[in-house]
């Protein structure tokens, strides 16, 4: 068994039921926090951007709602803060990602509270693990971005869970979503910064992953554990990391 499928069996299957009660306090503190700093951009000029881009995609789409948009924009909106929470050992910014695409994806789905707070965690716990299998502290000074590499993967995590999708399919999505994967966007500093924008594709990418996968499409599950990283970005993934210590 790869070390994606044993992610992907305890996302599946053991986040599930009453989580306790220390966990529920600290995920109700990250989606406050998260919520705060989205609001925090509302009026910012890359914000107005943002928003502006996604009326006109509408407008070309004869308005329909597309979710893997809204994912988008809303994680972007979310990231351009800069006052979003950080996990320094993976240095990757879950929440900016994970919590905006939860709620926009839940939107259109029959989701209660409990599963919404498991598709949370299970977003945290995927983007977290992948940024220290990749290092991202000391990817982070090649010029590399960790969070936008993990994003995918933690959105298609958080996507699997709210779609119930079983441990094998839930294992595509992630593999998938790292192949949608990229190491980084380069330096902006633009005013009004395609940054933002870069990352919220990423995150849409992980929800394109979670339903390319409950669809039927499967990808390479030895992703990870293989020379593929090495390969092509010069990283050496520590596979252990993204199931060692799982219930934790």
């Amino acid at each position: 068994m790869t070390s994606l499928e044993r992610l992907a069996a305890h996302l599946s299957t053991e986040l599930r039921g009453e989580l306790p009660p220390a966990v529920r306090q600290t995920l109700a503190l990250h989606l406050i926090d998260t919520i705060g700093a989205w609001i925090a951009t509302a009026a910012t000029a890359e914000a107005r951007a943002l928003k502006t881009f996604r009326a006109e995609q509408h407008g070309l789409a004869g308005n329909a709602r597309d979710p893997a948009l809204d994912v988008m924009i809303n994680c972007a909106l979310v990231r351009l803060s800069e006052i979003d929470d950080i996990h320094l050992a993976s240095m990757t910014t879950p929440g900016a990602i994970v919590i905006p695409a939860v709620l926009t994806i839940a939107a259109s789905l029959p989701a209660n509270a409990g599963t919404l707070a498991a598709a949370i965690l299970a977003g945290y716990e995927a983007m977290t693990r992948l940024g220290a299998a990749i290092d991202g502290p000391r990817v982070l000074y090649r010029g590399m971005w960790p969070s936008y590499m993990a994003a995918p993967f933690g959105v298609a995590a958080a996507a699997a869970r709210l779609f119930d999708l079983s441990a094998a399919t839930t294992a595509h999505a992630l593999a998938l979503a790292l192949a949608l994967g990229a190491p980084g966007v380069g330096y902006h500093s633009a005013p009004t910064t395609s940054r933002w924008l870069a990352a919220g594709s990423a995150a849409r990418n992980g929800l394109l992953a979670a339903q390319a996968a409950r669809a039927g499409l499967t990808a390479d599950l030895a992703i990870l554990d293989g020379p593929f990283l090495a390969g092509v970005y010069g990283i050496t993934a520590d596979a252990a990391a993204l199931t060692e210590g799982l219930g934790q």
